[in-house]
């Protein structure tokens, strides 16, 4: 079996770099750290990327597998509780 995935890693390098650059200039990051986690966190909890955008749905094959019928990427939980 071959697994293969994609990640469109662009946005969030964009954000790390933003955030560096408010660090640099005495913004308050912890505070737009604090902001991004609770926008990862709903996100996960909508299944929407950071724009609002739906995940993908669970294909076919891997529905009667799951753990938490229904939403992508919370089939263990690890990833969520990573972040």
């Amino acid at each position: 079996m071959t697994i293969s995935v994609s990640v469109n890693a662009g946005p969030l390098l964009d954000i790390g770099a933003r955030i560096e650059a408010a660090a640099r200039m005495g913004w308050p990051t912890n505070e737009i750290s604090a902001r991004l986690l609770a926008k990862v966190r709903l996100g996960f909890r909508n299944s929407t990327d950071p724009y609002g955008q739906k995940w993908a749905p669970i294909q076919p094959r891997w529905r009667n597998r799951r753990r938490v019928p229904g939403q992508p990427l919370l089939d263990t939980g690890r990833l969520r509780n990573s972040i």
